[in-house]
């Protein structure tokens, strides 16, 4: 798929692109728990998210349980924090940030459950309502950059 090319500052409505990312060191596809065949365009190894404009973490206990022990995964999304780029997780996804340098942000579960949280471009929720999650997440991709978080030079990225 080629990338269609916009002079910046220009948005779109709805993102034109999504890549699949995988641990893995080479490129291959992956079949989802529904049996669907995901093409994987990038690995963690071999980009930044630096090249994207915003990072979404999907629910899902083995793919966020293989991520979490995945050290450039996790770089991947502490990069993407630190150069304050639209974030979103849902359901287990959700812990994943948690566990990463994400800080200085509310994120969904804990005291206010599972419940939407959108906070500095960080969008989180339990997974219930992606339709929600979504259209936050896109609202946040729309706006660029979040310059207000606080603790992103904490951040080792």
């Amino acid at each position: 798929m080629e990338k269609e090319r916009r002079p910046k500052g220009t948005w779109v409505e709805e993102p034109t692109e999504i890549d699949e990312h995988s641990k893995q060191r080479q490129l291959e596809n992956f079949t989802g728990d529904g049996g669907e065949q995901l093409q994987v365009g990038e690995t963690f190894v071999t980009t930044g998210s630096i090249m994207y404009d915003a990072v979404i973490v999907a629910g899902g206990r083995q793919s966020v349980g293989t991520l979490r022990m995945d050290g450039d995964a996790v770089h991947f999304l502490n990069e993407a924090f630190r150069h304050c780029k639209p974030l979103a997780a849902a359901g287990e996804g959700v812990e994943l940030l948690r566990e990463s340098q994400v800080r200085g942000v509310e994120l969904a579960g804990g005291e206010n459950g599972g419940r939407l949280v959108a906070d500095e471009g960080v969008i989180t929720g339990s997974g219930d309502d992606l339709a929600a999650l979504l259209d936050e997440f896109k609202a946040a991709i729309a706006r660029h950059r979040f310059w207000g978080r606080k603790q992103k030079d904490h951040v080792p990225a």
